[in-house]
């Protein structure tokens, strides 16, 4: 995949393009009962292995929690790279109005108690663990028009 302009801009570009191209896909097609409900973790790691294809090498896996006044926990995902924060799953909290986020810094996302980064490319979890996402990532990747 070759990409014109800045890091930032390739980064927007790739981030919306795996987005939309999850969104196209079947809802039996995707491992989730819903898009983008639920679906943080293992998106992060299908948007993480395109980036690495892409030469965005090292995407880190932030696994954040968040607990409310009654106790009940929450979390999400999404990706770090290079200081930047690629979230394209925030938007199943009503607070955030937006479908794809990166950006350096996020008063949103500093609202969740990081757990410690992991590694966010699909690559790294080998076939045998992730079988239905590696199916996802073939079905967004032909329709990534990059």
């Amino acid at each position: 995949m070759k990409f014109e302009g800045s890091q930032h801009d390739q980064i927007v570009k790739i981030a919306f393009a795996v987005r939309m191209a999850i969104e196209a896909c079947k809802p039996e097609e995707l491992p989730w009962g819903t898009f983008p409900n639920g679906a943080c973790g293992d998106t992060c790691l299908v948007l993480g292995q395109v980036l690495h294809e892409a030469g965005f090498k090292g995407a880190e896996y932030i696994c954040g929690n968040k607990y409310s006044d009654d106790g009940k926990q929450s979390s999400h995902a999404w990706l770090r790279y290079d200081g930047l924060i690629i979230d394209i799953t925030a938007d199943q909290f009503p607070e955030v109005g937006t479908k794809v986020i990166v950006i350096g810094e996020s008063e949103w996302h500093k609202q969740w108690e990081e757990d410690r980064p992991q590694l966010g490319v699909l690559q790294d979890y080998g076939v045998a663990n992730v079988q239905p996402l590696w199916e996802l990532y073939s079905l967004v990747k032909p329709q990534l028009h990059l």
